[in-house]
């Protein structure tokens, strides 16, 4: 909130935006935009990386990064068949639990992520590298790569325990599979350390 607030969690990314404009002596909104601009090319980046480790042909490739960058959902459909939701008349609790939830959660989209904090742009980006280094950590075990996937799980959940559900369940759920394909828990060690 915009109130003065009693320091009680300690988040890393939001120190460094402050420590930056400090030590710097630029605005915090300016030095907000800028991290905002500088996670933005970053998580553009890991896009286009995890593009590249999906897709052997540059056609496929190209394709399906444009619609991770631009995609946005299909909720405005919905509001061309209902367009009572649309009246500004309407009361906003009769209209919001009927709206789509790609019209109003920005995070669900990167091109409208890139309005928003860069909290949720770090966040994007941090659980494409994480995943990224999932792959790479079943491809060619090392210590760095397990330690880097460690520490990235630990900052991404400390900074957005939200996500903590989402690598969870996917890393978990792999690890599963891994195992009841009768793997052995070597080839499942990546997921097992990051969904622990």
């Amino acid at each position: 909130t915009s109130e003065p607030q009693q320091p009680l969690l300690f988040s890393p990314h939001w120190y460094l935006i402050g420590g930056v404009a400090s030590l710097f002596g630029i605005s915090t909104e300016f030095s907000y935009h800028f991290f905002r601009v500088l996670l933005l090319s970053v998580l553009v980046w890991c896009v286009y990386l995890l593009c590249t480790k999906l897709f052997a042909d540059q056609r496929e490739r190209l394709a399906a990064y444009a619609t991770v960058l631009f995609a946005s959902g299909l909720g405005w459909i919905y509001l061309i068949f209902n367009p009572e939701l649309t009246d500004a008349n309407l009361h906003w609790l009769q209209r919001f639990p009927r709206i789509p939830a790609d019209l109003y959660v920005t995070e669900m989209g990167l091109f409208s992520n890139a309005e928003q904090s860069p909290l949720f742009i770090l966040s994007h980006a941090l659980l494409l590298i994480i995943f990224m280094l999932v792959i790479r950590s079943v491809e060619k075990k090392s210590i760095q790569n397990i330690a880097a996937l460690a520490g990235l799980t630990l900052l991404l959940v400390l900074i957005h325990p939200y996500d903590a559900v989402i690598i969870l369940g996917i890393t978990g759920t792999w690890t599963a599979l891994q195992l009841a394909r009768g793997r052995s828990l070597n080839s499942a060690l990546p997921f097992l350390i990051v969904s622990l």
